[in-house]
């Protein structure tokens, strides 16, 4: 299956959380998204390129400038898995057919900075989207998208809330982390 083409929608804040943002990302038609939680040092560099105040002169710029003059390269973001609440991104020359690891929040800044697309593999962009709805108030996150620190806390309140069921499945997640890591350093 090919890759599926995403689109920058908007950066928002979290309500109650300092310093965490979100990405939102649809697919063409602007039924699913994908949410990528980020800083607030991105957000403030995508709220310096949609101010009317120009950025040419920044090094995302600059850089992205000089080689989109080279013929030979032709660059795409790939998302391709998420581990331990982090998506797994690349920068990809296609021309050479060569990659290298970016962080997501890096590479969606680079690919708005330089119009370059961001493709997704299809299951993943199966197991991980939500119904997009523009103008929503409320988002949904798959919990294997939550850092491990978001993680705990949404398990402190569920538990200080008394959603159990909450609860569990936040535990549950927590759980598959510690197996996932403790598989991994067995091997």
């Amino acid at each position: 299956m090919e890759p599926i083409r995403l689109y920058f929608k908007g950066i928002s804040e979290l309500v109650g959380k300092e310093n965490q943002n979100v990405i939102i990302l649809t697919d063409k038609e602007e039924k699913r998204q994908i949410i990528v939680v980020c800083d607030d040092w991105i957000k403030q560099q995508f709220s310096l390129r949609t101010s009317p105040v120009p950025t040419n002169d920044k090094i995302p710029e600059v850089l992205l400038t000089i080689i989109s003059g080279w013929e030979k390269y032709r660059l795409e973001i790939h998302i391709t898995d998420i581990v331990r609440g982090q998506y797994i991104a690349s920068v990809c020359d296609v021309e050479h057919q060569k990659a290298k690891s970016i962080s997501i929040t890096e590479a969606i800044l680079m690919a708005h900075v330089g119009n370059l697309p961001i493709l997704i593999e299809p299951l993943l962009m199966h197991k991980q989207s939500a119904p997009y709805q523009k103008g929503a108030e409320r988002l949904q996150m798959p919990l294997n998208s939550l850092s491990d620190e978001m993680l705990r806390q949404a398990l402190e309140r569920a538990i200080e809330d008394e959603d159990y069921e909450l609860a569990s499945h936040l535990r549950d997640e927590q759980n598959n982390r510690k197996n996932d890591q403790k598989n991994n350093w067995e091997r």
